[in-house]
């Protein structure tokens, strides 16, 4: 019986594993971060503790699902780059058509919700990050030019920015300062990442900067997204938003 009990708690807790892998939770959390920081900076420090938790849960369950989406989509390359392989879906572990199901059910509830507990704009935004994730990235630019990844920076850039519409209600330049820093700074991140990663790429057959061009055209793209950066700091001083030390 109690090896019984050991395998049931193995295969619960591979269970446990092969989701939070699925929905990517360190990313997920990264930007759910994102999204709550713009939040507070935004003014919802002052706000109902009950629109906090909502806004954390509602936020997680969008971002959550969006990634599960793009999981099922890039199961086959997943398969064949040595860095995603043991992704679930690349392995098998869960049946790829019931996860899209489940996915786009969870989206499709976290953003209704999102529209009546918090706001329309916050809504709006994930919406939006999804169509860029989804949609421009992942179905119809990944595979296809090494600058995709714009459209997957503005994805990863909507957290902030509805962090920032669940407090304020409005976009404004500073909200689009705050989406400014996460957008500048995912081609960075991923072009790092294809630099040390190149023939996984390669043999994915995906197009990235760091892989098909001089180093030096990607460390100026590097260069240009930092500039982005400094200028978005720089908005968020002058609103007032942040303060320098």
């Amino acid at each position: 019986m109690m090896k019984t009990i050991r395998l049931n708690l193995n295969h619960k807790a591979r269970l446990i594993v092969a989701l939070t892998t699925l929905i990517k939770v360190k990313q997920t959390l990264l930007l759910l971060a994102s999204s709550y920081a713009s939040y507070l900076l935004g003014g919802g420090l002052t706000a109902p503790l009950s629109k906090h938790i909502l806004l954390l849960v509602l936020g997680f369950l969008a971002i959550a699902s969006t990634t599960a989406v793009n999981m099922y989509f890039d199961r086959d390359i997943d398969a064949v780059m040595e860095r995603t392989k043991h992704r679930p879906l690349a392995m098998g572990i869960f049946n790829p058509e019931l996860t899209l199901i489940l996915a786009l059910t969870i989206f499709v509830l976290s953003t209704l919700l999102s529209a009546i507990y918090i706001n329309m704009l916050f809504a709006t935004t994930i919406v939006v990050g999804f169509l860029f994730n989804i949609v421009a990235y992942t179905m119809l630019l990944k595979r296809r030019t090494p600058f995709s990844i714009i459209a997957g920076a503005i994805a990863g850039g909507m957290p902030s920015l509805g962090g920032w519409v669940a407090a304020t209600n409005r976009i404004d330049s500073a909200g689009l300062a705050l989406s400014m820093l996460v957008v500048a700074w995912v081609p960075s991140h991923i072009w790092f990442l294809a630099y040390y990663r190149q023939n996984d790429y390669a043999k994915a057959k995906v197009p990235m900067l760091p892989t098909i061009s001089d180093p030096l055209i990607a460390g100026l793209g590097i260069a240009l997204a930092s500039v982005f950066q400094a200028y978005s700091l720089l908005i968020l001083v002058s609103e007032h938003v942040i303060g320098l030390l």
